[in-house]
């Protein structure tokens, strides 16, 4: 074999060898981005109540909010890869209405002093008490478990609107013992986070009337263990459920 020869086979064996490499980082990046565990601490991050680095080291400055404020944009990005990567159409177009009402809300409060200063101030007043909040959230996302399978199918959303207004009321319950004045602010608060899909598509089934009491039994308690934390997923699972 001449020089020639051998240089274009070296050529082509590299150029395999780095295309097989590529391909294989290309595989392992994408399930990175679709593995649920790192997904799931990504959108349970996406709640100051239930990020897991506020609930073992809570905020004590503004320097803290910051911090967290800066890992919320990481959290974000880090669901929208797994929205763009990993789900169906129907399924990210879900996602993507429940991130833009969490993303505009945390910019609120994000994006000003007075909004860090706020969430600072809720955070010492309920001080130890942070994980009790953090567990209405997951105990939200075991409704949203169970309601998935609920029938009939029509119930679904009505369900999931009296679910997340049955845990509302239970945080601000907690609130009001404790810390009354910051109650209406929360209150504010998790309409934000929850935003167009909870505002739009609940219509009757709200706080102002009692639809829900005549439903809410039909949530069956979740006695498996959560597939998720957050209970973002399991609410796209229940829309593209329908």
């Amino acid at each position: 074999m001449s020089i020639y020869s051998s240089l274009i086979f070296i050529v082509a064996i590299l150029v395999i060898i780095l295309t097989i490499q590529s391909t294989n980082g290309a595989k392992n990046q994408t399930a990175k981005i679709c593995d649920t565990k790192r997904v799931d601490e990504c959108a349970t991050s996406l709640s100051l109540l239930s990020d897991a680095e506020v609930l073992k080291h809570r905020p004590k400055t503004l320097a803290d909010i910051e911090k967290y404020c800066r890992n919320f944009k990481q959290s974000t990005i880090c669901v929208r890869e797994y929205s763009e990567k990993c789900l169906a159409d129907q399924s990210r177009r879900t996602l993507s209405i429940i991130m833009y009402s969490m993303t505009k809300t945390m910019r609120r409060y994000c994006g000003r002093t007075k909004g860090k200063q706020e969430w600072l101030n809720l955070i010492d007043c309920v001080g130890d008490d942070m994980p009790n909040y953090a567990k209405h959230l997951t105990d939200l996302s075991a409704d949203m478990h169970a309601i998935r399978t609920a029938k009939p199918k029509n119930l679904r959303i009505p369900l999931c609107c009296c679910a997340f207004q049955r845990r509302k009321e239970f945080i601000l319950n907690d609130l009001e013992h404790k810390c009354s004045n910051h109650v209406e602010w929360l209150e504010t608060f998790l309409q934000g986070i929850t935003g167009d899909i909870f505002n739009y598509a609940c219509g009757e089934y709200n706080e102002d009337n009692d639809k829900c009491k005549n439903i809410i039994g039909k949530i069956k308690p979740w006695k498996k263990p959560l597939e998720w934390k957050s209970f973002i997923i399991p609410t796209v699972e229940i829309i593209d459920s329908l």
